[in-house]
């Protein structure tokens, strides 16, 4: 599991740090499920130059943003290795430019819940996302498992 001094401070402060881990509990199929506010970031191919690869840094600040959403959302459980659906709702506000690609979008935040919710994004089975523009930044997140109970 991914982890900050700032989100190990905010676990302790609740009190959640004495939690056992558990290697997955599903109420009724679904692993996780959290929002995470702010504009969602949509994945983009490293820079390459002579001095090294680089990664976009509003993408890095983004899927760490979602990585400890979802480290608090799987407090207590280790990261769930079967295979799984997801379900993801992007809120968009209306800015000028272009907007974000749906498959992008879904890169980004997958790559995000490696580690944490999913052992890798391969147990990715199954995927409904959507995008929508409104009044909000957000992604609404649910992970369900795809196994029987």
């Amino acid at each position: 599991m991914r982890s900050t001094p700032e989100l190990e401070a905010a676990i302790r402060a609740a009190g959640l740090d004495r939690v056992l881990k558990v290697k997955h509990v599903a109420v009724e199929g679904v692993i996780a499920e959290f929002v995470v506010e702010g504009r969602p970031c949509p994945w983009k191919a490293p820079t390459v130059t002579k001095n090294g690869t680089f990664k976009d840094k509003t993408l890095v600040a983004w899927q760490k943003t979602v990585a400890d959403h979802a480290a608090l959302a799987m407090v207590g459980k280790y990261p769930y290795p079967g295979p799984v659906r997801l379900d993801l709702h992007f809120r968009l506000t209306r800015r000028p430019g272009s907007v974000p690609d749906l498959s992008n979008l879904t890169k980004a935040l997958e790559d995000s819940l490696q580690g944490t919710v999913i052992t890798n994004d391969r147990v990715v089975f199954q995927l409904h996302a959507e995008r929508t523009m409104g009044d909000r930044d957000c992604v609404e997140i649910r992970v369900t498992s795809l196994e029987s109970p």
